[in-house]
């Protein structure tokens, strides 16, 4: 059972990991993308939260928090990707 529970964690570990890296590399120009956004300001200091509540399940090794703040992130993700594309299209 531990050893399940432990791949069970790597797994998501690895997925929010994944999810962490590229919202990291997305910050910079999203944020300068929305910075005279109120909306957007406020935006980015939501997704560095979700990303450090992660970075805090992962330390923990909370395999249900971490599912739920992965969703987070994924949500985050795409987010930042629409802001990035739009910027591109436009």
């Amino acid at each position: 059972v531990e050893v399940r529970s432990g791949q069970e964690f790597e797994k998501h570990r690895h997925a929010a990991e994944r999810v962490l890296d590229e919202i990291e590399t997305l910050f910079p120009q999203v944020s300068e993308i929305i910075s005279g956004s109120e909306f957007g300001q406020d935006a980015v200091k939501k997704a560095r939260t979700v990303c450090e509540k992660a970075r805090q399940c992962i330390a923990s090794r909370d395999i249900p928090q971490l599912t739920e703040t992965t969703e987070a992130l994924n949500r985050t993700l795409n987010m930042f990707r629409g802001v990035v594309s739009k910027t591109r299209a436009g």
